[in-house]
């Protein structure tokens, strides 16, 4: 009799309720599963988009540097904010031809180079992100942005002009902010970083 008890308690499989807690455990595990490599790819998208933008901002710089150009001269490369229809901003890059001829300046009382041309003149190429990635906000020294804003290095140093809506390259201010979005609604993400034209390197906020 008690070999019989042993033998059955042996045999004895999964009861309902064992099983149905075994596959709640599961599909909790896999909710969780899931929802954190949806977090994870929304940070490394938004990451690799802020790194192709500023590394964008560098090549511009470095290519002015080193006058890279065309059998005609050297170039002036920057970077081109215009607003989207649908709200942000598209991303170009662009060339300025390159005049060297000096010029007496002045304003300044010295003699400078004749400078890149007018706005007029560059050759744009979109800078192609992700599709849930937007560029949001733009703000130059704490001030938003709305209207276009572009930046230029301009040869043989790299200095910087800037040039904000309809108006002409000056000047650049002391800093950009440059904030990015991945989706939208309450489950958006963001991340910003700061683009500071005299030190001519990018921090994360």
């Amino acid at each position: 009799m008690l070999l019989m008890c042993k033998k059955n308690i042996q045999n004895r499989g999964f009861t309902l309720v064992e099983i149905l807690v075994v596959v709640a455990i599961v599909a909790m595990l896999s909710v969780l599963a899931v929802s954190g490599y949806g977090s994870y790819r929304q940070v490394a998208l938004l990451k690799l988009a802020v790194d192709d933008l500023i590394s964008q901002i560098d090549v511009a710089h470095s290519n002015t540097v080193k006058g890279v150009g065309t059998q005609d001269g050297a170039l002036c490369y920057g970077v081109q904010f215009l607003p989207a229809e649908d709200g942000g901003f598209v991303v170009n890059n662009f060339t300025d031809r390159f005049e060297p001829r000096k010029v007496w300046k002045g304003e300044v009382d010295q003699w400078q180079f004749d400078g890149c041309g007018d706005s007029g003149e560059m050759v744009a190429k979109t800078l192609v992100l992700d599709g849930a990635v937007v560029v949001e906000e733009l703000a130059l020294d704490g001030s938003e942005i709305s209207s276009e804003l572009a930046f230029r290095f301009v040869p043989p140093e790299g200095s910087v002009e800037l040039a904000v809506g309809a108006g002409s390259f000056g000047p650049a201010a002391q800093e950009l902010s440059v904030t990015l979005r991945f989706g939208g609604g309450e489950s958006a993400r963001r991340a910003t970083f700061v683009y500071n034209f005299e030190s001519l390197t990018a921090s994360d906020e």
